[in-house]
Protein backbone atom coordinates (compact mmCIF):
# COMPACT_ATOMS: atom_id res chain seq x y z
CA UNK A 1 0.00 0.00 0.00
CA UNK A 2 2.97 2.32 0.88
CA UNK A 3 4.34 1.80 -2.35
CA UNK A 4 0.90 2.63 -4.29
CA UNK A 5 0.70 6.07 -2.16
CA UNK A 6 3.71 6.38 -2.86
CA UNK A 7 3.87 5.93 -6.76
CA UNK A 8 0.62 7.94 -6.72
CA UNK A 9 1.93 10.98 -4.84
CA UNK A 10 4.87 10.62 -7.69
CA UNK A 11 2.54 10.34 -10.72
CA UNK A 12 0.02 13.78 -8.92
CA UNK A 13 3.74 15.66 -8.76
CA UNK A 14 4.64 14.88 -12.11
CA UNK A 15 1.17 15.64 -13.74
CA UNK A 16 1.55 19.13 -11.48
CA UNK A 17 4.76 19.98 -13.08
CA UNK A 18 3.61 18.85 -16.21
CA UNK A 19 0.98 21.35 -15.80
CA UNK A 20 2.99 23.79 -14.83
CA UNK A 21 5.35 23.42 -17.21
CA UNK A 22 2.74 23.72 -19.92
CA UNK A 23 1.26 26.58 -18.44
CA UNK A 24 4.25 28.45 -18.62
CA UNK A 25 5.41 27.75 -22.33
CA UNK A 26 1.53 28.92 -23.14
CA UNK A 27 2.16 32.05 -21.10
CA UNK A 28 5.82 32.67 -22.86
CA UNK A 29 4.25 32.00 -26.17
CA UNK A 30 1.20 34.53 -25.82
CA UNK A 31 3.57 37.33 -24.01
CA UNK A 32 6.13 37.28 -26.72
CA UNK A 33 4.21 38.99 -29.01
CA UNK A 34 3.47 42.57 -29.65
CA UNK A 35 0.11 41.92 -30.72
CA UNK A 36 -3.17 42.10 -28.23
CA UNK A 37 -4.75 38.70 -26.93
CA UNK A 38 -7.50 38.72 -24.64
CA UNK A 39 -10.89 36.21 -23.65
CA UNK A 40 -13.49 37.35 -21.80
CA UNK A 41 -16.73 35.51 -20.14
CA UNK A 42 -20.61 35.95 -20.99
CA UNK A 43 -20.75 38.68 -18.82
CA UNK A 44 -17.95 39.82 -21.02
CA UNK A 45 -15.49 40.34 -18.56
CA UNK A 46 -11.74 39.54 -18.64
CA UNK A 47 -10.72 35.81 -18.12
CA UNK A 48 -6.86 36.19 -19.23
CA UNK A 49 -4.61 38.35 -21.15
CA UNK A 50 -1.12 38.82 -22.25
CA UNK A 51 1.04 41.94 -21.43
CA UNK A 52 0.82 43.92 -24.35
CA UNK A 53 -3.03 43.62 -23.90
CA UNK A 54 -2.51 44.77 -20.11
CA UNK A 55 -0.02 47.47 -21.34
CA UNK A 56 -1.99 48.74 -24.03
CA UNK A 57 -5.31 48.86 -21.47
CA UNK A 58 -3.55 50.69 -18.58
CA UNK A 59 -1.99 53.56 -20.94
CA UNK A 60 -6.15 53.87 -22.36
CA UNK A 61 -7.90 54.08 -18.49
CA UNK A 62 -4.73 54.67 -16.44
CA UNK A 63 -5.50 51.64 -13.78
CA UNK A 64 -4.08 48.02 -14.08
CA UNK A 65 -6.37 45.71 -15.34
CA UNK A 66 -7.13 42.22 -13.42
CA UNK A 67 -9.21 38.96 -14.22
CA UNK A 68 -12.57 39.85 -13.68
CA UNK A 69 -12.92 43.30 -14.60
CA UNK A 70 -15.39 44.44 -17.50
CA UNK A 71 -13.62 44.90 -20.62
CA UNK A 72 -16.36 47.38 -21.71
CA UNK A 73 -13.80 50.54 -20.90
CA UNK A 74 -15.66 53.87 -19.99
CA UNK A 75 -13.00 55.82 -21.86
CA UNK A 76 -13.95 54.45 -24.93
CA UNK A 77 -17.18 56.72 -25.03
CA UNK A 78 -20.70 55.40 -25.76
CA UNK A 79 -20.52 54.41 -29.23
CA UNK A 80 -16.95 52.61 -29.49
CA UNK A 81 -18.70 50.70 -26.12
CA UNK A 82 -22.03 50.10 -27.96
CA UNK A 83 -20.15 48.65 -31.23
CA UNK A 84 -17.29 46.65 -28.72
CA UNK A 85 -20.58 45.22 -26.67
CA UNK A 86 -21.77 44.28 -30.38
CA UNK A 87 -18.91 42.14 -31.45
CA UNK A 88 -18.66 40.11 -28.10
CA UNK A 89 -22.10 39.26 -28.53
CA UNK A 90 -21.54 38.21 -31.97
CA UNK A 91 -18.92 36.20 -31.18
CA UNK A 92 -20.89 34.77 -27.80
CA UNK A 93 -24.04 33.38 -30.30
CA UNK A 94 -21.04 31.66 -31.78
CA UNK A 95 -20.10 33.60 -35.02
CA UNK A 96 -16.35 33.69 -35.66
CA UNK A 97 -15.68 37.14 -37.68
CA UNK A 98 -12.88 39.85 -37.98
CA UNK A 99 -13.07 43.56 -37.69
CA UNK A 100 -11.17 46.38 -38.44
CA UNK A 101 -10.40 48.93 -35.90
CA UNK A 102 -8.73 52.26 -35.96
CA UNK A 103 -7.69 53.93 -32.56
CA UNK A 104 -5.64 55.92 -30.97
CA UNK A 105 -2.48 54.52 -29.43
CA UNK A 106 -1.48 56.18 -26.09
CA UNK A 107 1.92 54.18 -25.90
CA UNK A 108 3.28 55.45 -29.63
CA UNK A 109 1.58 58.38 -29.47
CA UNK A 110 -0.26 57.91 -32.67
CA UNK A 111 -2.99 56.12 -34.37
CA UNK A 112 -3.09 52.31 -34.33
CA UNK A 113 -4.76 50.37 -36.94
CA UNK A 114 -5.51 46.61 -36.30
CA UNK A 115 -7.49 43.42 -37.67
CA UNK A 116 -9.35 41.86 -34.65
CA UNK A 117 -10.72 38.14 -35.09
CA UNK A 118 -13.02 37.13 -32.38
CA UNK A 119 -13.51 33.47 -31.98
CA UNK A 120 -16.14 31.50 -29.80
CA UNK A 121 -14.53 29.52 -26.63
CA UNK A 122 -16.55 25.99 -26.52
CA UNK A 123 -15.77 23.70 -23.64
CA UNK A 124 -16.20 20.40 -23.26
CA UNK A 125 -20.29 20.09 -23.07
CA UNK A 126 -20.79 22.33 -26.68
CA UNK A 127 -21.67 25.03 -24.76
CA UNK A 128 -20.19 28.37 -25.76
CA UNK A 129 -18.66 30.31 -22.56
CA UNK A 130 -16.49 33.00 -23.50
CA UNK A 131 -14.88 34.96 -26.09
CA UNK A 132 -11.25 34.77 -27.51
CA UNK A 133 -10.00 37.84 -29.19
CA UNK A 134 -6.18 38.30 -31.48
CA UNK A 135 -5.40 42.09 -32.45
CA UNK A 136 -2.78 42.34 -34.98
CA UNK A 137 -1.26 45.23 -35.49
CA UNK A 138 -1.43 46.40 -39.11
CA UNK A 139 -0.59 49.86 -38.29
CA UNK A 140 2.63 49.82 -40.99
CA UNK A 141 0.85 48.05 -43.73
CA UNK A 142 -1.99 50.52 -43.64
CA UNK A 143 0.68 53.35 -43.71
CA UNK A 144 2.59 51.59 -46.22
CA UNK A 145 -0.65 51.62 -48.41
CA UNK A 146 -1.25 55.30 -48.11
CA UNK A 147 2.39 56.04 -48.93
CA UNK A 148 2.15 54.21 -52.31
CA UNK A 149 -1.45 56.15 -53.03
CA UNK A 150 0.33 59.03 -52.63
CA UNK A 151 3.33 58.54 -54.26
CA UNK A 152 0.82 57.44 -57.56
CA UNK A 153 -1.71 61.07 -56.62
CA UNK A 154 1.87 63.17 -56.88
CA UNK A 155 3.06 61.30 -59.78
CA UNK A 156 -0.17 61.49 -61.91
CA UNK A 157 -0.69 65.07 -60.87
CA UNK A 158 3.06 65.65 -61.90
CA UNK A 159 2.78 64.14 -65.18
CA UNK A 160 -0.03 66.14 -65.70
CA UNK A 161 1.74 69.49 -65.11
CA UNK A 162 4.22 68.19 -67.20
CA UNK A 163 1.60 67.85 -70.18
CA UNK A 164 0.27 71.55 -69.26
CA UNK A 165 3.84 72.50 -69.50
CA UNK A 166 4.70 70.90 -73.20
CA UNK A 167 1.69 72.19 -74.07
CA UNK A 168 2.14 75.74 -72.99
CA UNK A 169 5.48 75.65 -74.70
CA UNK A 170 5.10 74.19 -77.78
CA UNK A 171 2.15 76.38 -78.67
CA UNK A 172 4.36 79.47 -77.50
CA UNK A 173 7.24 78.11 -79.26
CA UNK A 174 5.60 77.05 -82.49
CA UNK A 175 4.36 80.66 -82.86
CA UNK A 176 8.02 82.28 -83.64
CA UNK A 177 8.90 79.27 -85.18
CA UNK A 178 5.94 79.50 -87.85
CA UNK A 179 6.91 83.12 -88.35
CA UNK A 180 10.15 82.47 -88.80
CA UNK A 181 9.54 79.80 -91.48
CA UNK A 182 6.83 81.84 -93.28
CA UNK A 183 9.67 84.33 -93.39
CA UNK A 184 12.16 82.15 -94.95
CA UNK A 185 9.80 80.90 -97.50
CA UNK A 186 8.44 84.24 -98.21
CA UNK A 187 12.27 85.68 -98.94
CA UNK A 188 12.58 82.73 -101.03
CA UNK A 189 9.55 84.05 -102.83
CA UNK A 190 10.39 87.45 -103.30
CA UNK A 191 13.98 86.47 -104.41
CA UNK A 192 16.88 87.27 -101.27
CA UNK A 193 20.08 88.52 -101.56
CA UNK A 194 22.69 86.20 -103.00
CA UNK A 195 25.12 86.53 -100.00
CA UNK A 196 21.49 85.72 -97.65
CA UNK A 197 20.50 82.70 -99.16
CA UNK A 198 23.03 80.38 -97.04
CA UNK A 199 22.06 82.57 -93.75
CA UNK A 200 18.54 81.97 -94.61
CA UNK A 201 18.83 77.75 -95.88
CA UNK A 202 20.69 77.65 -92.15
CA UNK A 203 17.57 79.50 -90.50
CA UNK A 204 15.01 77.12 -92.47
CA UNK A 205 17.09 73.92 -90.95
CA UNK A 206 17.26 75.35 -87.69
CA UNK A 207 13.15 76.17 -87.31
CA UNK A 208 12.55 73.16 -88.60
CA UNK A 209 14.79 70.83 -86.07
CA UNK A 210 13.28 72.91 -83.52
CA UNK A 211 9.47 71.91 -84.10
CA UNK A 212 10.59 68.16 -84.74
CA UNK A 213 12.15 68.67 -81.10
CA UNK A 214 8.78 70.59 -80.21
CA UNK A 215 6.73 67.49 -81.80
CA UNK A 216 8.89 65.15 -79.65
CA UNK A 217 8.52 66.47 -76.24
CA UNK A 218 4.54 66.67 -77.30
CA UNK A 219 4.26 63.50 -77.58
CA UNK A 220 6.30 62.03 -75.14
CA UNK A 221 4.44 63.79 -72.37
CA UNK A 222 1.43 62.91 -73.74
CA UNK A 223 -1.36 60.68 -71.40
Amino acid sequence: MKVQTKQAELLKTLEAEEIQRTKANLDALINCTQDLIWSVDANMRLITANYSFLEMVEAITGEPMREGDCVLFKEFGEERLEKWRQHYTRALKGERFTVHNEQYNPLKNNIRYSSISLNPMINVNGDIFGVACFSKDTTQNILNIQEIKENELRITQQNEQLHEIAEINAHEIRRPVASILGLTHLLKETGGMESNKEILQHLETAAEELDAIIKRIVDKTSP
